[in-house]
């Protein structure tokens, strides 16, 4: 199992629903979260309620989960 689908693991049952129809949408829309900075350029986010999915667009119809995170958790 992927890194980031571990992280799923520590998330409440409602919030990994909410975050996996989420990432299911950035297949067609890779380009929907964020731009990340500094020590994370290339990367973007996503917000989904409390959580911060943060991922590599690496073609246009394929993006890489690297983490998934509660929002107050430090990157």
């Amino acid at each position: 199992m992927p890194p980031a689908f571990q992280d799923l693991e520590n998330v409440p049952y409602r919030e990994a629903e909410r975050i996996l129809e989420k990432v299911g949408l950035l297949s067609e829309f890779p380009e929907m979260g964020s731009k990340m900075f500094f020590a994370w350029e290339g990367y973007r986010q996503l917000i989904v309620g409390n959580y911060r999915v943060i991922y590599e667009v690496v073609t246009s119809q394929r993006v890489e989960i690297a983490y998934i995170r509660h929002t107050r958790q430090k990157l």
